[in-house]
């Protein structure tokens, strides 16, 4: 009430006094008593309704006193009667209130609600105690029966009266991580649990910031369950290689037990229970360090993020490790037994016997050849793609099954990595011997080891390299794919929040009618900038939709069309105005002009050519005059306008919109840049159809704010961009079409409108900071232009805090890609290991013959050195 009388926020002065005094009905002048009822200024029913105490005491209460004696209580005790001092320790602060409460509250200071009241109540007793010491007689009494009644304060519930109550899920996790119709079907049941017959608005901010992120969560999770695919990939081939391995060193031992009479089934027996002890071990010591590891990562990750869940390993996470580990070695025994017992006794007793001096001979005849188990798999593997391509993929995608989508593509993605992979075993075989021609060329003095290398390499090592190889090429190629996959997510991310806010900060208003206060943030905008170190450097505004301002000003629904001219094609166009300098306050690196209007002298802004100051310039624009249009064929639609008879109107219908539209829209229309095509408006009840020649500026790929691209599927969201006067003209051009006047001039009469420039309303605010600003001042800067919003429905985007957090993650998934790296090279390392041991035990006999033919040691060394270099630098 007293706000509306005078600025509470400044003391009082004498003019203030006789407006109170006015509203009373007081003549400050007068020297004659008046008597006052205080029920005539106070509703105690509702009072005692709200505060649940008696306030009978004072509610009879009536005083006579003199207008002089109402001037001397008010003026001299102001600080008592209108201000409550607290004392507070600040024990933290925040930078952002995470939806507790409106962003919009701006400063703000969260405080106990356990001791607010008795707080209160100690304040108010001492302001009225001092108040009372300084009163005239006549009101004495009064203050006295006050203080009695504000005693009953502390007893008063605050909760009770609670605005908001914010409420915590039990095992909230479980629920968040399931999918979003669980997760709304939580809600709903929550809501209609509570059942309250009052009007009340039930909210989860939470699970609409996780429906905000969902798109980003399935492509991650999709693309870990294809990191998963190659680690488990790259295990299997580890462990088989061991086995396998292990076998063959074994071979000459089971020929001897063969020997010596052990059945070929006990044999097997020794080489499962082998196989399933070094499994067991494994399965053990790696969940000790997975579950060790896990958790260090996890609190690292809970620590960064200010969030947390279980330290546990998941149970899909621990089945896969307990299954894989405990089946493989199994399996790839399946193999290896066949190898070791299929030879006879005689050849597993040599132990100079190669594999790949081994003959085999079979004589099938074609009636009992069957079926190529190469061609079943074939054709089933392509028919299973086919389906899952022509069938799978597009059900996914109507059926908004967004993780089946991501699934998929990423499986087609996975076999065409493998495919590539298997493709390169082609040409292996050449680059290995390109690189070997290399080294020994280099290396003159092992130019005659070079046959020996090539042999090993394209023969007696040759199944065992291309193995090494293979592993060696899907590791590399999985580290590529996943780290520019996650690097891909975090970049898009950043890159589409910067280009969808558009500044530095940026102050945004969703919901329509509710404008921007132009004015308290230009005047704040303007001191800030002129000071001795300001913070900003630039900002400009971005006005209401046009149609959305026709039918705010009218109260009727239009909508803008784009044609060349003709009626096709046609396409509905949102049309948004901008301040001259936008391009100079918003982020330029998101800012590409393209197909500009040709001779137009444009201004430089950052650097770049200013497509929006070309807007308030009418440089290479078309005026029709008499000469021009002597049948009044382009201005043939003024007729409507000039015949309502109406004198004041100034409006040249003739001249060019100029605008900016995206580059999607190029071919589309079949426009460039200076091109005129027509902008017609018509009324939903088709009563009015309004035709502007449209002048186009520019076609930029892109604009901070704006979803402009250069992709045709633009024009099912087409924008463009015109300059404040233009709008406001337009406008003013619609309210003399019909009944329209009436309406336009009542809004223009509304007194917010009056301090809007231009006459019209401002959705977006674009700040750009000076460089150097830190993260404390630039939070000081947000909370107070918070402070001077009117709704909470505008929103502050700070894009560095966006920034930090997106890096954050990033980092994150770095040091996860960094874990993947080394386990895959330590898989390959191994791998190597196993191979160039298995080459070495393989060729023993091998080495003998060269040192007897006078190779010396690090001859032979580098013979083997040169090979696996070979192998790795062509995989």
């Amino acid at each position: 009430f007293l706000s509306t009388i005078f600025d509470t926020s400044n003391p009082l002065t004498q003019a203030d006094i006789e407006k109170l005094t006015q509203e009373a009905g007081l003549d400050l002048n007068s020297t004659q008593n008046v008597q006052v009822n205080v029920a005539d200024f106070f509703n105690f029913t509702d009072a005692e309704n709200a505060l649940g105490i008696d306030l009978s005491p004072i509610q009879d209460f009536n005083f006579t006193v003199t207008p002089v004696d109402i001037y001397d209580i008010i003026l001299d005790n102001q600080d008592a009667l209108f201000v409550l001092n607290f004392d507070f320790q600040v024990i933290g602060s925040f930078d952002a209130p995470m939806g507790k409460f409106a962003n919009s509250f701006g400063n703000a200071v969260v405080i106990d609600s356990n001791y607010l009241i008795e707080e209160v109540t100690e304040v108010v007793n001492t302001n009225l105690n001092s108040l009372n010491s300084s009163i005239p007689t006549v009101l004495s009494s009064t203050f006295t029966t006050v203080l009695n009644v504000t005693e009953n304060l502390e007893n008063l519930e605050l909760n009770h009266y609670a605005m908001q109550v914010d409420a915590v899920f039990r095992n909230r996790e479980d629920y968040y991580m399931s999918t979003p119709e669980n997760n709304e079907r939580m809600i709903i049941n929550l809501q209609t649990d509570l059942n309250l017959d009052i009007p009340l608005e039930s909210t989860a901010p939470v699970l609409g910031a996780l429906e905000g992120l969902n798109f980003i969560r399935l492509f991650l999770q999709s693309t870990f369950m294809t990191i998963v695919f190659f680690m488990i990939l790259l295990s299997v081939m580890l462990i088989y290689s061991l086995m396998i391995a292990d076998v063959d060193e074994k071979t000459y031992e089971m020929g001897m037990l063969r020997a010596l009479g052990l059945r070929r089934a006990s044999l097997v027996q020794i080489i499962v229970i082998q196989s399933v002890i070094f499994s067991g071990i494994g399965i053990i010591a790696g969940m000790i360090l997975s579950a060790t590891l896990n958790s260090g990562l996890r609190w690292y990750i809970f620590n960064t993020s200010k969030n947390s869940t279980t330290y546990w390993l998941s149970v899909s996470a621990a089945l896969s490790g307990i299954i894989i580990g405990a089946l493989m070695p199994i399996l790839s025994n399946i193999w290896a037994i066949k190898r070791a017992l299929g030879k006879k006794i005689r050849d597993s007793l040599d132990v100079f016997h190669t594999g790949l001096n081994e003959v085999m001979i079979r004589i099938i005849k074609l009636e009992n050849y069957g079926l190529s188990i190469f061609e079943i798999t074939l054709g089933i593997t392509l028919t299973l793609m086919g389906v899952i391509t022509y069938y799978f993929l597009p059900a996914s995608f109507l059926f908004n099954r967004l993780d089946l989508f991501f699934f998929i593509l990423n499986m087609i993605l996975v076999g065409m990595i493998i495919g590539l992979t298997f493709l390169c075993f082609l040409i292996f075989p050449y680059v290995q011997m390109g690189i070997i021609y290399v080294f020994t060329f280099v290396f003159s003095f092992d130019l005659k080891l070079r046959p020996l290398i090539l042999k090993n390499l394209n023969h007696s090592h040759k199944k065992r390299n291309m193995k090494t190889a293979m592993l060696f090429t899907i590791a590399l190629s999985f580290l590529v794919f996943s780290g520019s996959s996650l690097l891909l997510i975090g970049n898009l991310i950043l890159g589409f929040i910067k280009n969808f806010v558009g500044g530095d900060i940026v102050i945004s208003s969703f919901l329509s009618g509710n404008h921007l206060p132009e004015k308290d943030l230009r005047a704040f905008c303007d001191r800030e900038m002129v000071k001795e170190k300001p913070l900003m450097e630039m900002y400009a505004f971005a006005g209401l939709e046009l149609t959305e301002y026709f039918e705010e000003v009218f109260g009727q629904s239009f909508e803008f069309r784009l044609n060349s001219g003709g009626s096709f094609p046609d396409n509905e166009v949102n049309i948004i105005p901008v301040e001259e300098n936008y391009i100079d306050s918003s982020l330029i690196g998101f800012y590409v002009p393209k197909h500009l209007h040709s001779g137009v002298n444009f201004q430089n802004s950052q650097g770049k050519p200013d497509v929006v100051k070309s807007l308030y310039s009418d440089e290479k624009t078309t005026e029709f005059g008499n000469d021009l249009d002597p049948y009044d064929t382009v201005s043939k639609n003024m007729s409507s306008a000039s015949s309502s008879g109406t004198s004041s109107f100034a409006y040249d219908r003739t001249q060019q919109i100029k605008g900016v539209l995206p580059l999607g829209i190029k071919d589309v229309l079949s426009i460039k840049g200076g091109d005129t095509i027509k902008l017609a408006l018509t009324q939903q009840n088709l009563q009015i159809n309004s035709n502007y020649r449209y002048l186009v500026r520019g076609l930029p790929q892109k604009v901070p704010g704006f979803f402009f691209m250069s992709y045709k599927q633009v024009q099912f969201f087409l924008q463009s961009i015109i300059s404040f006067p233009q709008a406001f003209e337009m406008a003013y051009f619609q309210s003399f079409l019909k009944d329209n006047k009436a309406p336009y001039d009542e809004y223009l009469n509304k007194a917010d409108v009056k301090t809007w420039s231009y006459n019209y309303p401002k959705e977006r605010l674009l700040v750009r900071l000076i460089k150097g600003v830190t993260d404390t001042e630039r939070n000081v800067l947000v909370n107070q232009l918070s402070g001077l919003l009117t709704d909470d429905t505008m929103v502050v985007f700070n894009v560095a805090a966006f920034e930090k957090a997106v890096k954050s993650t990033t980092s994150l998934l770095q040091i996860f890609m960094i874990l993947l790296g080394a386990i895959a090279f330590i898989l390959s390392f191994f791998l190597l290991i196993i191979s160039t041991t298995s080459n070495i035990n393989e060729n023993m006999w091998e080495f003998g013959v060269l040192r007897a033919i006078g190779l010396q040691k690090m001859q032979i060394l580098r013979v083997y050195l040169y090979e696996s270099i070979a192998v790795t630098l062509s995989a």
